[in-house]
């Protein structure tokens, strides 16, 4: 097992050689990642998890009666570790996932959904931050320091703490099965997003790409062993200026489709059983907590509160947003019609059509209107 094998790293690296695990003596205090390898990642977790676990048991063990310094300032300090590691991991997930880096997040996700869950639904930790919560009307709390103890009670209130222990534990199921499936989506959607790629082999298909794209694209072909091609992937750094510079309306079309398709090709990425199973778990997991579905829960503490004031508010921006969609639409068409386009612009043209449309409309050079792409 992976996790046997860091577990074991964990005990034969001291804390001072993980630099996860110390100071960054960095400008601006920047995670060195040039240090940082895969095999740092599970003993700097199981630290921070068993740093994180201490500050709150010192909490909950208190034996002074709750206040404002102790208990929720103590608790809005946790996790300092926890959160400077997981987001390291996050941003290399994000930016520079591999085989290493899937596997560990796997290995991980159950390790930090259950340690979270035991922080969310401690029934001692609760007690202390209702206490403060109860009496913070008639405490010397500034607005600032009750609006913290209020966001924080409610967050534990939203997690469950008010459950009895049998709806408990079956909450911590269900969220770390939630915590599951969102990975598991997260990493489809990657290994789709980098499975695919245009691949253009006659200079004559890059008629209208800028310099800059060119060159990233050649060298994204000689890192798949396609020297002398030019490579485009669904990534938005080649995707997005693809589709507004590329005059080749089948490629366009052909990069466009594979976007929009990710995860729903009937194959090992598929996503369809993955969201099903989401909506499912996300059904239980409101109702649990007192709603009749996940988007009452989801929407209780936003601003919105309810659906039906999503869809009012949907329902009034449609037609003016429709109207602006169909002004864009005609600059566009006439642009179109003016270049010998036959036919309606399909999805794939909106992007190309559009950056000439703001072009003409400001009168824009092709240079001042992609600076970054020239």
């Amino acid at each position: 097992m992976l996790a046997a094998f860091f577990v074991i790293t964990a005990f034969q690296n001291k804390p001072e050689e993980n630099p996860l695990l110390t100071e960054w003596n960095t400008p601006y205090n920047i995670p060195p990642f040039d240090k940082i390898k895969a095999e740092h990642f599970m003993p700097a977790y199981l630290e921070a998890i068993k740093r994180h676990t201490a500050e709150i048991d010192a909490i909950v063990n208190n034996p002074e009666k709750p206040t404002f310094e102790n208990t929720i300032l103590a608790y809005d300090n946790s996790g300092e570790l926890l959160e400077k590691v997981s987001a390291v991991f996050s941003n290399i997930q994000g930016t520079k996932s591999n085989d290493n880096i899937m596997s560990l997040a796997k290995e991980l996700s159950p390790l930090v959904s259950r340690h979270f869950n035991d922080i969310s639904l401690n029934a001692g930790l609760f007690n202390r931050i209702k206490a403060v919560y109860d009496a913070k009307d008639v405490s010397s709390l500034n607005p600032e320091q009750k609006r913290l103890v209020s966001e924080i009670y409610k967050g534990f209130e939203r997690g469950g703490a008010n459950l009895p222990e049998s709806k408990k534990a079956e909450l911590k199921i269900i969220n770390e099965e939630i915590a599951a499936l969102h990975l598991a989506f997260g990493q489809n959607l990657i290994s789709e997003t980098n499975n695919f790629r245009v691949v253009v082999d006659n200079e004559k298909d890059l008629k209208g790409i800028s310099s800059s794209l060119r060159y990233a694209a050649a060298e994204r072909a000689k890192k798949a062993n396609l020297p002398g091609k030019w490579v485009f992937g669904l990534d938005n750094p080649s995707i997005i200026p693809f589709l507004q510079q590329s005059e080749n309306k089948d490629q366009r079309k052909q990069i466009l489709d594979a976007y929009l398709n990710r995860c729903n090709n009937d194959n090992n990425n598929d996503n369809k059983d993955v969201i099903k199973k989401l909506i499912s778990l996300r059904l239980k997991k409101a109702r649990i907590l007192g709603f009749e579905n996940f988007a009452q829960y989801q929407l209780d503490d936003r601003m919105a509160k309810t659906p039906e004031a999503v869809y009012e508010l949907l329902d009034k921006l449609w037609e003016p947003a429709l109207n602006s969609a169909r002004n864009e639409l005609k600059d566009m068409k006439a642009i179109a019609d003016s270049e010998g386009f036959k036919g309606d612009l399909g999805p794939e043209d909106w992007r190309f059509y559009f950056e000439k449309s703001m072009a003409k409309k400001f009168n824009l050079s092709d240079s001042e209107l992609r600076p970054y792409f020239k």
